[in-house]
């Protein structure tokens, strides 16, 4: 147990050492947990542009899940000293780091009989406001291990991507530089948890599964056609279909509360319900699956409409009518985050990662003719082959920000434009 002095005493530690590696751009790109401005939602994103980029020059990407075994309780201290000292957390700084972490111990309890006291001699302390960011310095340098895998890293959750139209040489290259990976978990004490680690093909060929064995710390991984990766169904067709069948699940849960309650409530409360118990499902990555085809979110609208006609007691209201100017319809709300991801591209681009800003590019950075369509604030538009690449953010971002009226889009101020763009979406889109 942390006491609350040492939380305070944390919060400052954390916070320098947090400006020092943003200053000096330690931590690597492609770390999205625990910082600021990164999300599931950007690691997604960039995850997703990379295998449907893949899949749209008729390449196979292949990638790879890894669960680490216990990874926050297994930090080795003295390496992890090493690297703060590498990164430049030298003297001072690095003994103060060091008496956080050692000199612990713990022991256990069960009814009324105490163990021994015993030292804890690795991890961080669970529940510590600096424990995730000294993980994140410890695992930073993982991608170092291969400049050919492209690593996405959130905290403790590593996926791995790399693509190719030969085969027989992607294969090859993955158990090559995997190789290198499993000497980089022994040299940092981190083991695999090899039955929660597996591996996609994401392609458009029928491929025999038996030519794909893939190997790490000396075990074979197990192939899948689906995974759960930052809290989204992510399958080898990209189709979203057990997504969207996991979310129909959780709102007919909240259907079904919402609906034995309503006569005891009033509509205020009701539409409460709706935005904490039916909104956060549909909003959830929405950017990731959200431009799906239509018969894979049919019936997430379906209930989105029935919950919203519970909520204001209008069974007969026609859709057209039933969302209010504060509610947006499933492709609707996709538009909204479309635009506000853009709207921060433009106006406030520190907000978002690099990775993320590298999707977009403006109109007025490709040429400078002077053309009557040409506007600072427009997006240039990519050529995309296969509808699984036109859904992705790349592709689909353009075509909706462009529409959008210069008078919404010239907007500096986020919830003035966030307003503005509600009220356009409720009528044009």
């Amino acid at each position: 147990m942390l006491t609350v002095f040492s939380k305070v005493y944390e919060k400052i530690i954390q916070r320098r050492l947090d400006g020092f590696l943003t200053k000096h751009k330690v931590l690597y790109d492609m770390q999205f947990g625990f910082r600021k401005n990164h999300s599931t939602q950007h690691a997604l994103v960039t995850f997703t542009d990379y295998v449907t980029s893949a899949l749209d020059k008729n390449q196979i990407a292949l990638s790879i899940f890894i669960d680490l075994s216990k990874a926050f309780d297994t930090i080795n201290h003295n390496i992890l000293l090493k690297k703060l000292e590498y990164y430049g957390v030298r003297g001072l700084a690095n003994d103060l780091i060091k008496s956080y972490l050692t000199n612990r111990q713990q022991y256990v309890e069960i009814e009324n009989h105490p163990s021994d006291l015993m030292s804890i001699t690795c991890g961080v302390p669970q529940g510590s406001i600096l424990g995730p960011l000294l993980f994140l310095i410890y695992v930073n340098d993982m991608h170092t291990c291969s400049s050919i895998l492209k690593f996405f890293l959130f905290a403790d959750d590593t996926t791995i991507l790399l693509s190719s139209d030969d085969i027989n040489f992607l294969i090859n290259t993955i158990n090559t530089e995997l190789l290198k990976l499993a000497d980089w978990f022994a040299l940092n004490k981190l083991s695999l948890n090899v039955s929660k680690t597996n591996f996609i093909v994401f392609n458009n060929q029928n491929i025999e599964a038996s030519k794909f064995i893939i190997h790490l710390s000396g075990s074979n991984i197990s192939r899948v056609n689906s995974t759960k990766f930052l809290g989204v169904e992510i399958d080898e067709k990209l189709s979203w279909k057990k997504h969207t069948e996991s979310v129909e699940r959780k709102l007919s849960s909240a259907l079904f509360l919402i609906r034995k309650i309503r006569y005891k409530i009033n509509c205020k409360t009701a539409q409460n319900l709706y935005d904490s118990l039916i909104l956060p499902h549909i909003s959830y990555c929405i950017l990731i699956w959200g431009n799906g085809y239509k018969s894979v979110t049919s019936n997430i609208l379906k209930l989105q409409k029935r919950a919203l006609r519970l909520c204001y007691n209008k069974n007969s209201l026609k859709s057209d009518n039933l969302f209010p100017k504060n509610k947006l319809m499933l492709h609707n709300l996709y538009n909204l985050k479309v635009a506000e991801i853009v709207h921060r591209y433009f106006y406030t681009p520190s907000l978002l990662p690099v990775c993320v800003l590298a999707l977009f590019e403006k109109i007025a950075d490709i040429h400078g003719y002077q053309t009557r369509s040409l506007d600072n604030l427009c997006l240039f538009t990519n050529l995309s082959r296969l509808n699984i690449r036109k859904s992705s953010l790349k592709i689909s971002a353009p075509a909706i920000w462009n529409k959008i009226p210069p008078s919404i889009r010239h907007l500096n101020s986020f919830c003035l434009f966030k307003k503005n763009i509600k009220s356009y979406l409720q009528l044009n889109l």
